[in-house]
């Protein structure tokens, strides 16, 4: 996405967009395809022993619903549905969202509020805090000596969905770091980070009874 207030650049990039093409039928029907499957079908039943995992790992091998990163991507590859213009469903979609877009930010900042006030004087390093303003976060990410171990737990004990973002140096877990270049040691203070790193849900679909068992289960390791 682009935004400029010059004419010319401004033409550059419709020219430029218009030569990309659009993604190919089947990408666009996974994206629309991926909230109507979580908010209705996996989130709904992910607590209830392991059906909502199954489905959203099933969901993902048979490619109803595609990851965040392609396999093309983890190995220094280009995907083929990049760059490209935005399809008209997807814009409609994204357009749609804006319109929620207050009350997004209200869940997050209140959810965000709640972690501060529920893992203060713990174990857990919590973001810091900017002039008294809530931020809305979109990963509300602490950093804790056994993050890892956190992680694992629950998933696989709790199904507690944690975000297990940035738990290596390149993220995904699977990324090849030889084809990023990247040798260990490069970054030490990243490396070090990716260690002790966690991140809370902060989305619209968490209520308050998921918040409740979602800090329970955090004040073990405390």
């Amino acid at each position: 996405m682009a935004v400029t207030n010059d004419a010319e650049i401004g033409e550059a990039l419709r020219q430029a967009q218009g030569k990309m093409g659009f993604p190919n039928s089947f990408w666009i029907f996974q994206q629309i395809l991926h909230p109507i499957l979580l908010h209705y079908l996996i989130l709904p039943v992910y607590n209830f022993l392991d059906l909502g995992k199954i489905m959203l790992v099933f969901s993902q091998i048979t490619h109803l619903l595609s990851k965040a990163v392609s396999w093309e991507e983890k190995r220094g590859k280009r995907p083929d549905y990049f760059p490209k213009a935005l399809p008209n469903a997807l814009a409609a979609m994204a357009l749609n969202q804006f319109g929620k877009l207050e009350k997004f930010e209200a869940q997050r900042k209140n959810i965000a509020e709640s972690y501060y006030n529920e893992l203060k004087d713990t174990k857990f390093v919590l973001p810091a805090k900017y002039d008294n303003r809530k931020n809305a976060f979109l990963r509300f990410t602490v950093k804790h000596k056994d993050a890892h171990s956190i992680i694992y737990e629950a998933w696989h004990k709790q199904n507690i969905l944690l975000g297990d973002w940035y738990t290596t140096v390149i993220a995904p877990f699977d990324t090849k770091l030889e084809t990023m270049h990247y040798k260990k040691g490069d970054c030490p203070n990243a490396e070090f980070l990716a260690r002790r790193t966690l991140n809370l849900p902060t989305h619209i679909n968490i209520s308050k009874q998921d918040f409740l068992r979602i800090i329970n289960f955090l004040k073990k390791w405390k």
